[in-house]
């Protein structure tokens, strides 16, 4: 008896779109493993650095400076003997860990995967739902501003548009498609318009869809 492949859901989200709690309450409902922050952790084991390291290059290009300022503390010849460490695992170095690890557990598990790209790592899965969640800037500032503890509204915009504007560079370095485009997904939802219960409900269904589907 030929062993069938574990299902997999990717979900991207943009910031306080509710990907967590989506996610979390999907898998539950599934009975599948919620793979998010794990990711990272295990990306940090797997480099030998810390997931604090890894955490501000999570879903983010680094900046030309950033690239510059990695490439002169090498340091000149001259200096060479002296122990100065590389430059920081990021950007496809570090995408290119967390894709791996994403697969290797997809492969074993049936998992709700967060983020990172993983709507396009997966895409030759053979039982794979990819959900996009999505709201209006205004609708999610209360949600981050909450999450993030910020002070004003004026933070909380800020920040969403600054975390929008690194996923959306990410995704398109790292793939070469648009993170906001709904043609990557099986299934988009604005959250800011349905909420998140039934976004819980819409995605639960899609894959229970999906899984009919094969069977018939």
């Amino acid at each position: 008896m030929i062993e069938e492949s574990p299902w997999t859901v990717t979900i991207s989200r943009q910031l306080g779109a509710g990907g967590a709690v989506v996610g979390q309450k999907l898998a539950a409902r599934l009975g599948y493993l919620y793979l998010d922050r794990e990711i990272l952790r295990l990306a940090a084991e797997q480099i030998g650095t810390s997931e604090a390291n890894l955490q501000r290059w999570d879903e983010r290009l680094s900046s030309f400076w950033e690239r510059l300022i990695d490439s002169l503390a090498v340091g000149p010849p001259e200096i060479a003997y002296a122990p100065i460490p590389g430059p920081p695992v990021r950007d496809a170095g570090l995408f290119a860990v967390e894709s791996r690890i994403i697969e290797e557990i997809a492969q074993r598990r049936n998992v709700v995967s967060i983020g990172r790209g993983a709507f396009w790592t997966l895409r030759e899965h053979p039982r794979l739902v990819r959900i996009f969640l999505h709201a209006p800037p205004a609708g999610r500032v209360g949600a981050v501003r909450g999450a993030f503890k910020l002070a004003s509204d004026e933070e909380a915009r800020a920040m969403i548009d600054r975390v929008d504007k690194e996923r959306e560079k990410f995704i398109q370095g790292m793939t070469g498609r648009m993170m906001s485009d709904a043609r990557n997904y099986d299934l988009s939802i604005n959250t800011g318009c349905v909420g998140l219960e039934t976004a819980v409900e819409l995605a639960f269904e899609a894959v229970k869809a999906a899984q009919g589907g094969q069977k018939a």
